[in-house]
């Protein structure tokens, strides 16, 4: 195994193999290598005739307040690893390399970003496309591997290749996890035992979800609710989010990373969520209907319980809020979020009331239907003044019921 740090010589193996007529294969990531990567690198040994590997902690990927720093690196386990699962060729460029002095380019994959992990780590997989990108252009594979575990970064990258029309073909292969079910990740050698144990609630609630599944439910709500309430079991445990949707089969030789060979989706002609009667529903996805498809609608109202357990979804983003002083009106700055502090995954109906930690009644705001489930404060008072830095609570009040959080302000 060969270790390359240069894209120019990078380049240049590249084309020796390619006047060989070889075939390239190639796993991109960060390093801290796992049986996961492991299972990439044998899929494209078994495969292809060269199999190159790069590993880039790419700073792009990260947000200012995430890990990047402390991301777990150990280069020379790494070469180990590598070498004995039948790595060619080691590709460890640099930031310099791949981000030279004036770099400004970015790639961007719309509609399939905003969501999910995208939304809750705006900028993430614009970072994730545009290296990718660029590793492609170095490597130029026949085939590139990459993991279910990150399911979504694995639908926005064949997304990008289909619509960049890249001469590649894109590979999800199968989750690998630990004994006990625990998906195999670089960042589980942050947890402490304990919090090693309460992270196995992750595969639990996907088992349940599986158990209920094979048992004949089809309600996703249902689904969802019993999810949640398994993990808040756990108090330490914050969950994200949690849907369940239909991802394109992709045709590899592993059905089971993605199981469903086509996807429904529903539009409705309003904002507003609550529907009434004249609201139309439109139905669109792959053309693989036949005369003998039947869809069956039901509507059953709101169910109470899981409206009232999704109250805990409510977050305050950003958390803390973090500005800087500018002498100017309204007494401090925050280029990122201007002075905006929003309340997400509030119900149809609600009020958010927000209070000093002594209990001041500070600004009540209202979210009503068509909102979005998002209500956006000005971090002004009632009384239109400037808030000071501190602790601040706030009280949701809706049909379903209340919610009490709090959340800090930073200057």
């Amino acid at each position: 195994m060969k270790i390359i740090r240069s894209i120019t010589s990078m380049r240049n193996r590249i084309k020796e193999m390619r006047k060989k007529a070889k075939t390239i294969g190639f796993a991109p990531t960060m390093g801290c290598l796992h049986q996961g990567h492991i299972s990439l690198a044998h899929q494209s040994v078994k495969e292809c005739d060269v199999t190159v590997m790069s590993i880039y902690v790419n700073p792009m990927q990260f947000g200012p307040r995430e890990d990047y720093k402390k991301y777990p690196r150990d280069l020379k386990k790494d070469v180990e690893l590598a070498k004995k699962a039948g790595v060619d060729y080691l590709f460890v460029p640099s930031d310099k390399n791949m981000y030279p002095e004036g770099f400004s380019s970015k790639v961007s994959v719309t509609n399939v970003t905003e969501r999910l992990c995208g939304a809750s780590r705006p900028g993430h997989f614009e970072g994730v496309t545009t290296v990718v990108l660029k590793l492609f252009n170095i490597i130029m594979p026949d085939t590139a591997y990459f993991g279910q575990k990150d399911a979504q970064q694995a639908i926005v990258i064949k997304k990008m290749v289909k619509d960049l029309n890249m001469p590649l073909k894109i590979k999800t292969l199968p989750i690998v996890r630990e004994d006990d079910g625990l998906a195999i990740s670089s960042r589980n050698s942050y947890l402490s035992k304990p919090q090693r144990l309460r992270a196995l609630s992750l595969y639990q609630a996907l088992s349940k979800a599986r158990q209920m599944i094979q048992q004949g439910e089809r309600n996703p709500g249902k689904i969802i609710f019993k999810m949640k309430r398994l993990l808040r079991r756990g108090k330490f445990v914050k969950i994200d989010y949690i849907v369940i949707v239909d991802v394109p089969y992709d045709g590899s030789s592993h059905p089971e990373a993605f199981p469903y060979n086509h996807a429904w989706f529903f539009r409705v002609d309003t904002a507003d969520t609550n529907y009434q009667n004249g609201d139309i529903l439109t139905i669109s996805g792959a053309p693989v209907n036949g005369a003998d498809d039947v869809f069956s609608f039901k509507v059953d109202g709101i169910n109470a319980s899981l409206a009232q357990a999704e109250l805990e979804d409510i977050r305050v983003v950003p958390d803390p809020y973090f500005g800087r002083a500018s002498g100017t009106s309204p007494g401090w700055e925050a280029s990122k979020y201007e002075h905006v502090i929003q309340f997400q995954n509030l119900p149809d109906k609600c009020s958010v009331r927000i209070y000093t930690i002594s209990g001041d009644l500070v600004r009540t705001l209202d979210h009503n239907p068509g909102d979005g489930g998002t209500v956006e404060w000005d971090m002004l008072s009632e009384d239109r003044l400037s808030i000071s830095s501190g602790i601040y609570l706030y009280h949701v009040e809706s049909q379903y019921g209340n919610h009490v959080g709090r959340f800090a302000v930073i200057k």
